[in-house]
């Protein structure tokens, strides 16, 4: 049995209610909070996480979570002191925000954090409040010769485990500047893995050598153009991976400037044909190379020309594996894994299987409406989202 106390409450929401219980109950340890007049007061200090040091010019706010009022402010001096009077019996949310630091709930870890219970017997007068520092994270991409690769897209991924399991999300993305520059400000502390797309400067793609049947003239096509100009960059992991098993995990824990240099090193393109289903009248059903990069799914930047009719030739391309996505005028289809490694390498639209249709219902069970931003996402096993609606 359970003596009925608020800190056994709280342990009794733990077990009912899993994880969703951390946001429920401040610590009952203590002196009781002081009653005013008209309420009771909430108090405490805001610092650092890195060092513990008081943090001044911090704006903090106390919401009501049982009102639709706008929160309480307060912004704290050089003490780092805040305190809020005349608070009514409720439970509230207590956040913190700072230029240069993670807007950050009370005891948050994840998305998580602990509500603040103000009532007769709970202290809600020595809180501690405590903000990371934001983080930098910036760096070079350079090519095979050292020199600088002017805009290229550099993705910074977030191992997120909010969830209970390891889901790696992009974070955000840059575009490097004459000098190969990136840089991304307001990194939160957490696991991030870097990648790299772009093309080389100089890269010319040259169609077959040869016709495909059923296109006119005598068979072969004259260009002048040096075959080993013909290459491509593959997606670049730091540190100089191409896989994204081999991506080195980049820890980053508040307040420190991280930079981090990574080189492209070019591959022979492949050239791949590709015979379209349909036919003129009906229309034809164009191709989409898609590559999984982490939890997510990407297109692949190529150059498609149109040798004859129904048939597709993409240039451009770094081996690899990918999926290919069909589109057409009434249904989708899709072949997953597919292995390139070839030159000239013809693809098989027989294989490919039809894109089924997933409809959701979504009911909310404590709310009478559904929240306008709610977003249902459809996963693979592997995580990689393919929509959103």
């Amino acid at each position: 049995m359970f003596k009925r106390n608020p800190a056994n409450l709280c342990i009794l929401a733990m077990l009912v209610f899993g994880p969703l219980a951390l946001l429920s109950f401040a610590q009952t340890n203590g002196s009781p909070s002081r009653k005013a007049a008209t309420g009771y007061q909430i108090s405490g200090t805001v610092v650092s996480k890195i060092d513990g040091h008081p943090l001044d010019r911090v704006r903090v706010l106390l919401k009501d979570s049982k009102s639709q009022k706008d929160p309480d402010s307060f912004v704290t001096s050089e003490d780092g002191k805040f305190i809020f009077e005349h608070v009514q019996a409720s439970k509230y949310s207590l956040t913190g925000t700072k230029t240069g630091f993670v807007s950050s709930a009370y005891d948050q870890h994840d998305q998580y954090s602990t509500a603040i219970v103000a009532g007769a017997g709970v202290d809600t007068d020595n809180l501690i409040l405590k903000l990371s520092p934001q983080a930098i994270i910036s760096g070079r991409v350079l090519d095979e010769s050292s020199e600088p690769v002017r805009h290229a897209t550099v993705t910074l991924y977030r191992n997120d485990r909010s969830e209970g399991i390891d889901q790696i999300h992009m974070f955000r993305s840059a575009q490097t500047d004459d000098l190969g520059a990136y840089e991304f400000t307001w990194v939160l502390p957490g696991t991030y893995f870097l990648s790299v797309r772009a093309q080389p400067w100089y890269a010319v793609h040259t169609p077959s050598s040869t016709n495909h049947p059923g296109s006119e003239g005598n068979g072969e096509t004259e260009t002048n153009v040096d075959r080993s100009l013909d290459v491509t960059y593959p997606v670049t992991y730091y540190a100089n991976a191409t896989k994204t098993d081999d991506a080195t995990p980049i820890e980053v824990s508040g307040g420190e400037h991280l930079q981090f240099e990574m080189q492209m090193n070019p591959v022979p393109s492949l050239r791949l044909i590709y015979h379209m289903p349909g036919n003129v009248r009906d229309g034809f059903a164009i191709p989409q190379l898609e590559q999984t990069v982490f939890d997510h799914v990407i297109p692949v930047q190529s150059t498609s020309e149109f040798p004859s009719s129904g048939i597709v030739e993409m240039t451009g391309i770094p081996p690899g594996r990918y999926n290919l996505r069909i589109r057409g005028q009434d249904t989708n289809s899709q072949i997953n894994g597919i292995e390139l490694s070839k030159d000239g390498q013809e693809l098989d639209a027989s294989r490919a299987e039809a894109l089924g249709t997933v409809k959701v219902s979504v009911k909310m069970r404590d709310e009478p409406s559904i929240p306008p931003t709610l977003a249902v996402g459809l996963v693979q096993a592997r995580m990689a989202v393919h929509g959103f609606h």
